[in-house]
């Protein structure tokens, strides 16, 4: 992972549709400050708003009640156990900015050894909060979002 630093602790998180078409995604951290990421993938913010608001509400809105992957894996016991079992926590920690993306890494554990995968960021805070596992932004990527956003 590039540029280690402290990780701050995401208290919560809001997923939902900006203005009928951008997927938002919200992480509330613990020293109060919001990471905010957009245009992430539909279908994580669509599992994320049926967790959180219940699927028949869900379904008036899309009026589509077939399952995505990420449905199937939350309501599979089986694979949420592990989930569970694999995955020791999820950090946010870099900007492509030529891309405009982010990386998360999923760290996974087995036998005490833990191992970092790169991920995309959505789809692993999706998977850390089916776990119930930590998630975390890294310092350093909140310092320079932050930068990034200001006025050259």
């Amino acid at each position: 992972m590039k540029s280690p630093g402290r990780e701050v602790l995401v208290k919560d998180v809001d997923a939902f549709i900006f203005d009928n078409r951008m997927p938002v995604m919200v992480l509330h951290l613990e020293d109060g400050r919001d990471f905010t990421m957009v245009n992430v993938e539909f279908l994580v913010v669509l599992a994320l708003y049926k967790r959180n608001a219940g699927s028949e509400a869900i379904r008036r809105l899309i009026d589509d009640d077939r399952l995505t992957a990420f449905d199937f894996i939350a309501s599979s016991n089986v694979l949420v156990e592990t989930l569970k079992n694999c995955i020791d926590s999820v950090v946010i920690a870099e900007l492509n900015e030529r891309r405009g993306t982010y990386t998360a890494y999923i760290r996974l554990k087995k036998d005490g050894i833990v191992v970092e995968k790169p991920m995309i960021p959505s789809h692993a805070v999706y998977l850390a909060l089916v776990a119930n596992k930590p998630i975390y932004v890294n310092e350093n990527l909140l310092e320079d979002t932050r930068n990034f956003e200001e006025p050259g």
